[in-house]
């Protein structure tokens, strides 16, 4: 399973959660193990920063991203929780919230589509030359490699990409 060795606790119990997860939503368990690398790192007290913000983490969690996918507050509510509760939670009790997220969703048919999901459900199953909202680019410049104030599905895929080591690449997209 991608990245699991960066488990340090509970991760017998993780493992064994990411699995039934994963079967319940029907994908592999390499494509959620690779979304919540690339939006926590699999830190399940990850919290968004923006300047200004205060800088302990759980002061932010109600305001900002905050988990294994990085929750917005407005969908933290939706599942019924907060980002201080998610903060609060460890990675395996987080993993419910994660389940409870993606399944209402229909079941993606590639990891890019998971990820969109995560990132932005309005991509899902658009092709390579879709462009996002330029709004998207407001909180995501780092994205926009080319700077010229647009990404679309097709650049976001590619910079997701590169943003992954090499075998996850390799596992992920072929």
């Amino acid at each position: 399973m991608l990245f699991i060795e960066l488990i340090r606790e509970n991760r017998k119990a993780f493992e064994s959660k990411v699995l039934s997860v994963c079967r319940s939503l029907k994908i592999p368990a390499d494509w959620l193990m690779a979304v919540m690398w690339l939006e926590s790192r699999l830190n399940a007290q990850a919290v968004n920063y923006q300047t200004g913000d205060p800088h302990r983490a759980e002061e932010r969690a109600d305001m900002r991203a905050v988990g294994l996918i990085q929750f917005l507050p407005s969908t933290a509510r939706a599942l019924g929780t907060t980002g201080a509760e998610l903060y609060r939670m460890d990675a395996v009790a987080q993993l419910d919230y994660v389940k409870k997220y993606f399944a209402q969703f229909p079941t993606p048919t590639t990891f890019i589509d998971l990820y969109a999901l995560c990132f932005y459900p309005a991509a899902v199953g658009r092709g390579d030359d879709w462009f996002f909202p330029r709004t998207v680019l407001q909180f995501n410049a780092s994205l926009d490699d080319n700077r010229d104030g647009m990404l679309s599905k097709g650049e976001w895929k590619e910079k997701v990409r590169r943003l992954l080591p090499a075998h996850a690449r390799t596992i992920l997209f072929g």
